[in-house]
């Protein structure tokens, strides 16, 4: 695998604490990962960015990605976020789905809740994979 490619429906929230933390965890010399959305929102969703700002990821800056068919490709990984099985028409070498419940609407300690999740799934993912980088090894 080369790519990861976190999907949600709105690429505001679950996709963008997905790939953030993932690029934050993983070597980049072995894999990376986007956020798309199937209707993304203008932008991240602000409560969620000062949630992941507490442990040193911003989010601020992100814009909401389209979900975009060149973004797929012979070493690509497709995670699912969610239960609505959006963007299972790109095409990828695999295809994960993870239920996870959407941070939008939801209290700082639900949100916080949701981004330990989200943060665990990748551990174990990556640790699986030999994607983790030295320091979370």
């Amino acid at each position: 695998m080369k790519q990861v490619i976190f999907a949600c429906t709105q690429s505001a929230s679950r996709s963008q604490i997905a790939a953030s933390l993932f690029n934050v965890l993983c070597d980049p010399k072995k894999i990376r990962a986007v956020a798309i959305g199937a209707a993304p929102q203008p932008k991240v969703n602000p409560g969620l960015a000062h949630v992941m700002g507490e442990v040193g990821v911003e989010l601020t800056m992100l814009r909401a990605s389209v979900v975009a068919a060149d973004l797929a490709g012979a070493e690509t990984l497709l995670v699912t976020l969610g239960d609505d099985g959006t963007n299972s028409n790109i095409s990828a070498t695999e295809h994960l789905q993870w239920p996870l419940r959407d941070p939008i609407g939801k209290t700082r300690a639900e949100m916080i809740s949701i981004r330990e999740e989200i943060k665990a799934k990748i551990i174990r993912l990556a640790k699986t994979r030999g994607w983790l980088a030295d320091e979370f090894s």
